[in-house]
């Protein structure tokens, strides 16, 4: 793990030569609507208060699972998921895109799930956790919330019923070696969004995350710091790079 001095200087690097988050100076209208349109919306849409709620509530949980095979308190990983203005922005990417299916790698204990399923309750959202007990608190979570239209699945049905994801969001925890790029291949369309959580929270992490921008051509890629977007389409004559303070 990059440790927090280290942490605070890759920061520092990365505001200094990112674009302000205005759009001024982008000079491609995708992006400069990206920017203006989704990132900057500031709307308290319906399902927020909801949801957060149901975070807090699990954040006083005093209960421990096993996670990756020591007990870990439900609050400790909650602390580790991404800020409620990143899921804010899934939500809002949802809602303005449409995107065929979603697919959530590596869960939250559903609340990235439920940002992802709320916009829309006619999009199918499928996530993959692999640990048992993780699985089962993100069901309950889902069904607190009604949110019939998101499911928990494993990698290995996925890849026989060959689904493809016009979304996918690939979790911190569920990302450190090149076995995702070939994850990927299996699941994502012409113009897929990806959507990268963690991308500064280790060296590993950082090296992979260029090299999955390096690999992948006719992609608009963003880096909003942490987290990072790979937008594919089919238009873009040659790939692009952003940094973009949020």
């Amino acid at each position: 793990m990059i440790n927090k001095l280290q942490h605070t200087l890759q920061w520092l690097k990365f505001y200094l030569k990112a674009a302000n988050s205005k759009g001024h100076g982008t000079h491609s209208p995708f992006v400069y609507h990206f920017i203006t349109e989704i990132l900057n919306d500031n709307r308290n849409f319906y399902a927020f208060q909801e949801i957060e709620s149901l975070r807090k509530e699990l954040l006083r949980a005093k209960r421990s699972i096993n996670y990756n095979g020591k007990e870990t308190n439900i609050r400790s990983i909650l602390n580790t998921s991404i800020p409620t203005k990143y899921n804010q922005l899934l939500f809002r990417m949802v809602d303005f895109y449409k995107p065929s299916n979603v697919l959530e790698i590596g869960g939250s204990l559903g609340i990235s799930t439920a940002y992802l399923a709320s916009p829309d309750k006619t999009i199918l959202v499928h996530t993959i956790e692999e640990e048992k007990e993780l699985s089962l608190l993100t069901q309950q979570t889902l069904k607190n919330l009604a949110l019939n239209n998101a499911t928990c699945i494993s990698k290995e049905l996925l890849l026989r019923q060959g689904k493809k994801f016009g979304l996918v969001l690939i979790n911190q925890s569920s990302w450190e070696s090149e076995e995702i790029i070939q994850d990927l291949s299996h699941f994502v369309e012409e113009e897929s969004v990806l959507i990268f959580t963690g991308i500064n929270k280790s060296l590993n992490k950082k090296i992979l995350w260029d090299k999955i921008v390096e690999q992948s051509m006719k992609t608009f890629s963003i880096t909003l710091f942490d987290v990072g977007i790979i937008f594919f389409s089919k238009d873009v004559l040659k790939k692009q790079y952003f940094a973009i303070r949020f």
